[in-house]
């Protein structure tokens, strides 16, 4: 929900759209090379998706998601802001000019601006519409797409014309880009195309385009986001004037895409995203005989899982099934012991002369394109003469 043109002659640059099921994915602008989870929320937030609508600038990466607006920068952060226009009501549609970003706010019947940095935020910036579900933005004026048509208004928000292409309200319609000489919207299947200065009536760009979400332009293609039959999602192209039409150019494994931007960059930029946290499960199991515990470990993903801590020994088990329960988490199991060195000996001669010694376990859990994420957690190893070899949760004192 993002125009963007990046010259008459763009052989190379990266597109990106909004999944309603997994975050924002990206591509090569020749279609190769997707990547289906390129962003993603690792946290509860405003922000987090649906992604329906997304957009793209040659700093940032935005998207509109269940109640706010987010943004992440594209090179060089560590970490990334994840709503800098929180308490929205399912935006949805957004498009960026170069000092302003726009939304749909489809419920409430209006759309809303803000600075790029989320400042001198408005959700009614053009209100008394109907489910508006897409806008975009040229130099002269803003559009959107609503129940009954095309509006457009000053770019200030003055003077609304909410039926300034009619559309019957029985006829979905969604999607909508401008490039200064043309108006194109999506409608039942079809891409429609007006020239906004010859006059004259709409005509049909583009056929079979399945369930329209969104619209986007570069210099050569006509992109858009859309659902076809069995309810296949796909990202469709085909040139300016209609022609090498494709409604399935890259098809999604998801089964809805609600936006598409493009990008000038030769290729989607390498993110590196913040690890959802590691969690460990409530109570250790202690071996009395060896000395050894072992504790469940919540994990994000199928990453490395290793202890850093000094004079432990350790094994991690995993598991490739994940728990619904824990936001889809896995659950390793860790088992530790005292280990070499001069520390291990240490934890060994107090287990020895005490039955106990205190130690700190720490897990660093890595994962691609992930940041490291560590946790820590304090234990006490108990090692009982003449005990029995087994787990035990509750190990009482030594006899």
């Amino acid at each position: 929900m993002s125009l963007c043109l990046i010259g008459a002659n763009s052989a190379s640059g990266a597109i990106y759209w909004g999944s309603a099921q997994n975050g924002v994915g990206a591509a090569n602008l020749d279609g190769g090379n997707p990547i289906w989870d390129y962003f993603y929320w690792p946290y509860i937030d405003e922000s987090a998706g649906p992604a329906c609508g997304v957009a793209i600038n040659s700093t940032h990466l935005y998207w509109a998601g269940g109640n706010g607006i987010g943004r992440r920068a594209l090179e060089g952060e560590s970490v990334y802001p994840a709503t800098i226009v929180p308490r929205l009501n399912r935006p949805c549609g957004l498009a960026l000019d170069g000092s302003h970003l726009y939304w749909g706010n489809f419920y409430e019947g209006s759309l809303g601006r803000a600075n790029l940095d989320g400042s001198q935020a408005t959700s009614s910036f053009v209100t008394g519409l109907e489910k508006p579900c897409d806008v975009a933005v040229d130099a002269r004026r803003v559009y959107w797409i609503e129940e009954g048509g095309v509006g457009r208004a000053n770019i200030d928000g003055s003077v609304s014309e909410r039926e300034f292409v009619s559309v019957p309200p029985w006829i979905r319609a969604c999607g909508v880009a401008v490039d200064g000489r043309y108006l194109y919207w999506g409608q039942t299947g079809t891409i429609q195309r007006l020239d906004l200065e010859g006059g004259g009536p709409p005509e049909t760009l583009v056929s079979g385009a399945g369930a329209i979400e969104d619209i986007v332009l570069d210099g050569s293609y006509v992109y858009w986001a859309s659902w076809g039959e069995d309810n296949v999602a796909s990202i469709g192209r085909a040139s300016l004037d209609g022609s090498e039409a494709n409604a399935r150019w890259i098809v999604s494994p998801h089964y809805r895409l609600l936006g598409v931007a493009i990008d000038g960059r030769p290729s989607p930029p390498p993110l590196t995203l913040p690890s959802r946290p590691v969690l460990f499960a409530r109570k250790p199991e202690y071996n009395l005989r060896s000395g050894a515990v072992r504790i469940g470990a919540y994990v994000p993903g199928q990453g490395d899982l290793r202890i850093t801590s000094r004079g432990l020994s350790w094994k991690v088990f995993r598991d490739t099934v994940p728990r619904p329960a824990w936001a889809g988490a896995y659950l390793w199991r860790v088992r530790f012991r005292a280990g070499a060195g001069k520390v291990g000996k240490r934890i060994r001669r107090q287990l020895r002369l005490r039955g106990w010694s205190r130690v700190t376990l720490r897990l660093e859990y890595t994962q691609a394109r992930v940041y490291p994420v560590t946790v820590s957690r304090r234990f006490v190893l108990r090692r009982y003469p003449g005990a029995r070899a087994g787990w035990v949760k509750h190990p009482g004192p030594p006899r």
